[in-house]
């Protein structure tokens, strides 16, 4: 009987690391454990935000405000708030997919940890907003 141990990882051995680029193409909200230069802002768009030309012109130009406040000038390098091909749908649609959702995309990770630490569960327009980091890939992936 040589007592063979069984097979333990050495102490101190990293678990191992789930795949996160096998992330499920078009579904998965594309969040990121990890900071990453993309935020995902929830609560600031409504249904009326997306039906509106005007109303989507000024979210977009107040997301940018909001992000730059905390981010410093200029941090913001684009952001996009996905918008139905008929707009008067934006009620029936606002919550599936990406509609209702803001995205941002800053020049580097410190100024996305800036403006998520800054917005995160502040209230806009009486709704609480929530941010989440998403993989640079699931923000190209956003038309």
């Amino acid at each position: 009987g040589s007592g063979v141990p069984p097979a333990v990882p050495p102490p101190g051995a990293p678990p191992p690391m789930p795949m996160l680029a096998s992330a499920s193409p078009g579904g998965g909200s594309g969040q990121s454990p990890l900071p990453t230069p993309a935020i995902c802002v929830s609560g600031m768009v409504g249904a009326d935000v997306l039906a509106s030309d005007a109303e989507y012109a000024e979210v977009l130009g107040e997301l940018r405000e909001e992000c730059e406040k905390f981010a410093g000038p200029g941090s913001v390098l684009q952001a996009k708030v996905p918008r139905p091909p008929q707009p008067e749908m934006a009620p029936q649609l606002i919550g599936t997919g990406n509609y209702g959702k803001a995205f941002v995309f800053f020049r580097d990770i410190e100024s996305a940890a800036k403006a998520q630490a800054g917005i995160h569960g502040r209230t806009f327009a009486g709704q609480m907003l929530q941010v989440i980091y998403v993989t640079p890939d699931h923000y190209a992936s956003i038309p």
